[in-house]
């Protein structure tokens, strides 16, 4: 199996060679005097096809899997495939269905039979093109030929419903995408080129830009320009391609990172078996409870909290009389505080063994002391909360259930309908903001990462926690960012929540930390090869 560096390597020379056939190839059309630039309306047209084109490309997916993805979904992953086929055309296609799998938790037979009937209509598809060319150039016995072959190829593939099915609509979404991007790409050649050869421009690009060794078909796409003596064909086919690619850098940045995959992964030929190991088994990651140990542990972060920090302790104090079969450790992680917390928490720990103090000897900040307190916990399961008991201590009854079915991580929303929120004014608009930015760029599917009520297996909160480096309030992104790329299930249920007042988050300031965060985070946590590592 080739290495990492081999395909880098091997990647780099195929598109130096089509960088040197594309420029060898204008300059050829520049000695012979074919090159004149189109008309604007021509060149407006040309960007409306290859818009149309990637427009339809994008819902190939949704038309197959209806409902089980989201029109979200159907068009970011097909963006990425488009993308990754470009940077690395000869990843395995297993890729694209593990991807899947991963992402929507979908069974490997309905991929197997999605990635099946998608690459045989790419090949149905190239075998119709040469066909369709034969035909235009007048070549009767290679038309024949093709028919013969594509006949063939749909007798063998006719097995079942089931597939004749799943390739009626991967053949009808392909030749729609065929017709309108074509028409669109004829019409713009209109006044120019007749259409015969307007098609067979459109159909040599496609079968050179999908079937080309070199990234994006650079170089290779061209080609068909130079069997044409029209001064505009090549000029047509340049812009043409230019808008094919133009969108990719794009949804890398937008898209490849939100899942988790970074450019270091594409040339990973063990890429589909490196994310298929970070798949969630249906029953959850394998683990058992120590009997040894306390049922739960509560960590909770607290810096200058002399004021709030005892309500929240006598309602435990409370829930620890009401609930006494349960085993409950209570760790106060002081953040270096600069009143008399430390004193609280001990006064509490004098009255309850069951409440311990962890003092960190400076202020480092949330994410800090909650890391700490979350990597020397010995309960089974692990649940942080906030010190102001904006969340009752009481919602622990909704996820205790939930942690023993399997969950690896249930937090608690202020979100979900089903919620029961009291909050006010600036501080709800930018909540607002910061969770759909959070949820697009870095955690898809959790509607609220930084509700101060989260739950974690021992062993999901060590891993997660001792791999984790922010120390500010962006913790909560980073955490559920690396349970998504581990595999771990999060579980989103709804609490109910108060503000209490005396919070110390800057609803402006820190929220633009925070999104700064965020892309930070990205950039440190992305990659499925670091897995590996």
């Amino acid at each position: 199996m080739k290495t990492y560096q081999q395909i880098k390597v091997t990647n780099l020379l195929l598109l130096i060679v089509g960088i040197t056939i594309l420029t060898a190839s204008v300059y050829y059309a520049a000695l012979n005097e074919l090159l004149k630039l189109p008309g604007v309306s021509t060149i407006f047209l040309l960007f409306l096809a290859a818009a149309a084109g990637l427009i339809l490309r994008s819902l190939t997916l949704g038309i197959f899997y209806g409902s089980r993805l989201t029109l979200h979904q159907s068009l970011s992953f097909e963006w990425i495939f488009q993308t990754v086929r470009a940077i690395v055309p000869g990843l395995p296609a297993t890729f694209e269905q593990v991807f899947i799998m991963r992402e929507v938790s979908l069974d490997c037979r309905t991929t197997s039979i999605w990635s099946g009937a998608r690459r045989n209509v790419s090949i149905l598809l190239g075998l119709g093109a040469f066909m369709t060319i034969s035909l235009l150039t007048q070549s009767i016995i290679m038309t024949v030929v093709f028919c013969v072959l594509i006949l063939g190829f749909l007798i063998l593939n006719l097995k079942n419903f089931v597939v004749v099915e799943s390739l009626l609509k991967q053949l009808l979404s392909g030749l729609l995408v065929y017709l309108c991007e074509g028409a669109i790409f004829c019409y713009a050649l209109h006044p120019e080129l007749e259409i015969e050869t307007a098609i067979l421009l459109y159909l040599g690009f496609n079968l050179f830009y999908y079937s080309s060794p070199v990234p994006g078909g650079l170089g290779l796409a061209e080609l068909p320009a130079l069997l044409d003596r029209s001064s505009i064909a090549m000029p047509v086919l340049l812009i043409f391609h230019l808008f094919r690619l133009l969108p990719l850098p794009v949804f890398y940045l937008l898209y490849f990172t939100r899942y988790k995959l970074n450019f270091s992964d594409l040339f990973r030929p063990d890429l589909a078996l490196i994310i298929d190991r970070t798949r969630r088994p249906p029953h959850g990651w394998s683990w058992k409870c120590d009997m040894e140990r306390p049922d739960i542990s509560v960590v909770i972060p607290a810096y200058n909290e002399e004021q709030r920090l005892p309500v929240f302790l006598d309602s435990i104090l409370d829930f620890l009389k009401e609930n006494k079969r349960l085993k409950i450790e209570v760790l106060v992680v002081d953040d270096g505080s600069s009143d008399r917390t430390i004193e609280v928490v001990k006064s509490y720990a004098a009255k309850c063994p069951k409440i311990k103090l962890l003092a960190q000897v400076r202020n480092q900040g949330k994410g800090a002391a909650v890391r700490s307190g979350m990597l020397v916990a010995e309960g089974n399961y692990i649940v942080y909360a906030d010190a102001d008991g904006a969340t009752p201590i009481s919602e622990l009854n909704k996820l205790i259930p939930l942690m023993e079915k399997s969950y690896e991580i249930v937090i608690g929303s202020r979100r979900m309908n089903s919620a029961s929120v009291a909050r006010k004014g600036v501080r709800e608009l930018m909540g607002m903001v910061f969770y759909k930015t959070v949820n697009f760029f870095a955690v898809p599917g959790v509607s609220d990462t930084q509700c101060g009520f989260k739950a974690f297996r021992r062993d999901v909160a060590h891993k997660l926690f001792g791999n984790a480096i922010e120390d500010g309030w962006a913790f909560d992104v980073e955490i559920l960012y690396l349970a998504q790329l581990y595999g771990f299930a999060i579980m989103e249920i709804s609490v109910n929540w108060n503000e209490i007042e005396g919070s110390k988050v800057n609803p402006i300031k820190d929220a633009l930390k925070m999104l700064i965060a965020v892309f930070r985070i990205r950039r440190h946590h992305s990659g499925f090869t670091k897995l590996t590592n």
